[in-house]
């Protein structure tokens, strides 16, 4: 029996005939149903989703979630070989497998998705060694694979909206795509994600919320002093998260219709607008997806090539003035060439 098998196996037995929590969630128009062995899991799990729950009469997927410490079952011993391939810090989520398989770098997290039964088992083996990226954007390699079913995927970068569209903020790393959505909700506009985002290519391209919350380094607590009673992160922990979706009237959007790729680009001043490398823009996005997202490759860098054909990708440099950030990112929208006419002609 494989590991993967064997895990699916021991998630028969960690859920048995009892009745677990659960819950049942609509993401990008695809119903989920999540259930996990404790309470505690669940509150985990759910609380940067919880924005997108629905009733569901079938789920589409079904993902389940133990603990060997809540339950008592021990996990499947990792072989060898995966052991290394942990340590190396490599993961396996191949289409051509019944399986697909992710885990952690500690390996104290496993993800096992079963592509003949869209069931999703992942075992781990304590709350309190639950990775700290799990509480910000939870299951990501599985909600990675279930938006493709619908040819959605996944995307590292950020997304804000206002009545005539979205715009998608790409960059690499530490490029300023959570602060840049951040200032666009603070002026008032949609949320759609800070740091993962889905989007879907074609004629009329979309982009999906998927979480409901937001990241900033500690040092830029006191610029977003209306979030702090949304704070869900503690004290060193590597980033500051707030949980947007349990503000009282929250702004984040279901859905919206793409209308422009913004990469950003603080090396030039405040206001600058060029039109962006399709190729580098398409480059930077898809790199820093595929580094974290395992086996999103091909399917998701055709889509991210296609969606570059359809709209305008712009290189921005925004600032940190909220209301001037909202003004400029509402400008690509609605009217990306003509800002794009008036900066070249400043």
């Amino acid at each position: 029996m494989s590991f993967a098998a064997a895990i699916s196996k021991a998630t028969d037995q960690a859920f048995g005939t009892t009745s677990r929590p659960g819950v049942d969630l609509l993401i990008g128009g695809i119903p989920v149903r999540l259930q996990t062995s404790d309470q505690q899991l669940l509150s985990a799990f759910t609380a940067a989703l919880t924005h997108h729950r629905r009733p569901i009469t079938t789920p589409q997927v079904v993902i389940r979630i133990w603990s060997a410490a809540a339950t008592g079952i021990q996990r499947p011993t990792m072989p060898g070989t995966l052991q290394q391939r942990v340590i190396d810090r490599c993961k396996i989520l191949s289409e051509e497998e019944r399986y697909l398989l992710d885990f952690d770098p500690t390996g104290r997290m496993v993800t096992v998705i079963d592509t003949a039964t869209a069931q999703v088992n992942v075992c781990l083996s304590a709350l309190e060694h639950l990775p700290h990226w799990e509480r910000a954007a939870p299951l990501r390699s599985a909600m990675s694979w279930v938006l493709r079913q619908q040819n959605v995927h996944l995307l590292h970068a950020a997304a804000v909206a206002d009545d005539a569209g979205a715009a998608l903020l790409l960059g690499a790393g530490g490029a300023g795509k959570s602060t840049a959505s951040l200032r666009c909700y603070q002026a008032g506009m949609q949320f759609l994600g800070d740091d993962l985002c889905a989007f879907q290519a074609g004629s009329t391209p979309r982009v999906f919320n998927v979480y409901g919350t937001a990241k900033t380094v500690w040092n830029d607590l006191a610029d977003f002093q209306e979030f702090q009673s949304l704070l869900i992160s503690k004290p060193g922990a590597l980033k500051a998260v707030y949980a947007l979706n349990q503000a009282t009237t929250t702004r984040i959007s279901t859905t919206s219709e793409l209308r422009v790729l913004l990469l950003l680009d603080h090396s030039q001043p405040v206001g600058s607008v060029k039109r962006a490398n399709r190729a580098k823009a398409v480059g930077i996005a898809a790199s820093t997806t595929t580094s974290f997202l395992p086996g999103s490759g091909q399917p998701m860098l055709s889509a991210l090539a296609d969606l570059a054909r359809h709209v305008p990708v712009l290189s921005i440099s925004l600032g940190e003035e909220p209301q001037q950030v909202r003004a400029l990112v509402q400008r690509a929208i609605r009217h990306p060439e003509q800002l794009l006419e008036d900066c070249v002609g400043t």
